[in-house]
């Protein structure tokens, strides 16, 4: 990752965008007009597709650097608290452990780590209700 704050903007518009399909997940195949005949046939969306391809590629390019997994777990958290259905956390905290592996494998500063280790446990709360 070559401009930190780049990547923090993108984490920001992904999470909000996240945000607002996780409330409101109905996904359909195929859209009607009026008369009711189908118009657009779409591809399967999964949400946990979503959400993997929303984090994976910033999480994979951003070993050792704390600011970069610390927005991506705020994110996590603000989208953990708009899930309505009981499999949307799972994936949510599935993305929140992995950021957090990363970081303890990635960080050698204690204090980043720490950092890191508290915007991970406000996720773990989140998905909890808490």
């Amino acid at each position: 990752m070559n401009d930190t704050f780049t990547a923090l903007t993108c984490i920001d518009w992904l999470g909000d965008s996240l945000c607002k399909i996780t409330a409101s997940w109905h996904p359909r195949r195929v859209l009607r007009d009026s008369h009711g005949y189908a118009r657009v046939i779409t591809s399967d969306v999964r949400y946990n597709s979503l959400v993997e391809r929303a984090f994976e590629k910033i999480r994979q390019a951003s070993g050792g650097m704390p600011a970069v997994m610390i927005r991506q777990l705020e994110a996590l958290t603000k989208i953990m608290e708009h899930a309505t259905t009981a499999d949307h956390p799972q994936v949510l905290l599935e993305q929140a452990q992995m950021i957090y592996a990363s970081g303890l494998a990635s960080i050698p500063e204690p204090r980043d780590l720490a950092d890191v280790k508290s915007e991970y446990d406000k996720v773990l709360r989140a998905e909890r209700g808490v």
